[in-house]
């Protein structure tokens, strides 16, 4: 199921003939605890990586991701975002330290703004024997706002409505993201429609 679903995603971003060998991560810090464990704390742990192994490139995934698709299609798309970038033929516009929030919006600009602003803050509710009670996660580097903000850019340069992807979102991010088209007109993204249609064109070349 992961496979299919990283194929697919893989598809979406145009980089089916890629090369990678996707990984499922079984460390045990990674595995999907019971509450009365997890209470206890545990650091954090990294729901996907990317990087080379050998000749070949790998891209991980926590496998208990596959009882939460949103947050296993944000994770793919956040690495497949990372293996992009790493191709570039120039340094990135930005510090080290920035690198990850930069792979942030490369997977909003690859389409997969949605899976990320709704994976990025996860509060459920859990029932464990008599433990009842609630827990948050949190995924990805941007904060919700900055993702919302990013993909009313996306939808502006690629002239989309929102209502789609308001549809999809969770209400408040909704309400913002029409917050963020109100704000963001189409001049406003000229240059960055432009760089959408030169590697459109570089890509059919």
């Amino acid at each position: 199921m992961a496979l299919r679903i990283f194929t697919q995603v893989k598809s979406y971003c145009e980089m089916d003939g890629w090369d990678v060998e996707l990984v499922a991560d079984d460390n045990a810090m990674a595995r999907d605890l019971p509450p009365s464990l997890a209470f206890t704390g545990r650091t954090r742990y990294a729901l996907g990586t990317f990087g080379a192994s050998g000749n070949s490139v790998q891209i991980t995934y926590v496998p208990a991701l596959l009882h939460h698709p949103e947050r296993l299609i944000a994770t793919f798309a956040y690495e497949l975002a990372h293996y992009l970038l790493a191709t570039a033929g120039e340094a990135p516009p930005c510090a080290d330290d920035e690198m990850e929030c930069l792979t942030d919006l490369a997977a909003v600009f690859m389409g997969f703004g949605v899976f990320l602003a709704n994976a990025r803050f996860q509060h459920e509710t859990y029932s464990d024997g008599v433990m009842h009670g609630w827990r948050i996660s949190h995924s990805g580097y941007l904060p919700e706002a900055d993702l919302i903000f990013a993909l009313a850019l996306f939808l502006r340069a690629k002239e989309l409505a929102a209502d789609d992807a308001c549809a999809c979102l969770k209400p408040h991010l909704a309400r913002l993201l029409r917050r963020a088209m109100r704000e963001v007109a189409p001049q406003d993204v000229a240059g960055v429609r432009d760089a959408f249609a030169a590697a459109e064109a570089a890509n059919a070349a």
